[in-house]
């Protein structure tokens, strides 16, 4: 399994956004910090198999994310992961 990790300014519908590709996720609130400038921030966490097709739409949403933020980037991580559903 991949964790996926996308940081970015808060956007309002990010909920829709995120859901247009992914059955489940999390989003935090966080308060961020870029080039010294403080601003509300999300992280969006995503578990997914991690295959090509997942990393696809893992950047296909960043992409959706930049492009209604109007952002220079959105940071993108992958960590692979042992997860258990309980």
């Amino acid at each position: 399994m991949t964790l996926y990790r996308l940081y970015t300014e808060d956007i309002p519908g990010a909920e829709q956004l995120v859901h247009w590709g992914f059955e489940g996720f999390t989003i935090l609130q966080a308060q961020g910090y870029w080039k010294g400038q403080s601003e509300s921030s999300l992280v969006i966490e995503i578990l997914a198999e991690g295959t090509e097709h997942d990393e696809a739409k893992i950047f296909a949403l960043a992409e959706r994310i930049k492009a209604c933020n109007k952002q220079e980037s959105v940071l993108v991580t992958a960590q692979i992961i042992e997860a258990k559903f309980v």
